[in-house]
């Protein structure tokens, strides 16, 4: 039997031949990558709960072996707000963090931060770290 939630599908399984219990899981140290100089990889234009946002990714700055044996990329990322304007226009506030972010970097549209150099910064939420810039 299954259920559609979030448009993702769930469905009962029995895992009881697969359990081991608690294993160690690799953590993850930002410390290595926080000052390091990194080119913009990609500008997602996105809409979430509550709006339109763009999120900006870099390129990897590794790549680390998750304990299924599958590759996951680091990355430091952010994201910025857009307006959804009244006459069908998306824009943001000129003061506003992407606003000062463009103005950083020396362009006047997020589709021309792609391969712009930016310092990685340390996130903090929820007594973990994350890349962003």
């Amino acid at each position: 039997m299954s259920e559609k939630n979030n448009k993702l599908e769930e469905m009962k399984v029995n895992l009881s031949d697969r359990i081991v219990g608690a294993v160690e899981v690799p953590k993850f140290d930002a410390k290595p990558y926080i000052s390091k100089t990194v080119k913009i990889a990609s500008v997602d234009e996105l809409k979430g709960v509550f709006g339109y946002f763009i999120q900006v990714v870099s390129e990897p700055v590794e790549t680390i072996t998750k304990t299924d044996g599958s590759k996951l990329p680091i990355t430091a990322k952010a994201s910025f707000g857009l307006l959804d304007l009244t006459d069908n226009k998306i824009g943001w506030a000129e003061d506003g963090k992407l606003s000062q972010f463009l103005k950083r970097l020396g362009v006047e549209h997020y589709k021309d931060l792609v391969d712009k150099e930016v310092v990685i910064l340390p996130e903090y939420k929820d007594d973990k770290t994350f890349l962003t810039f």
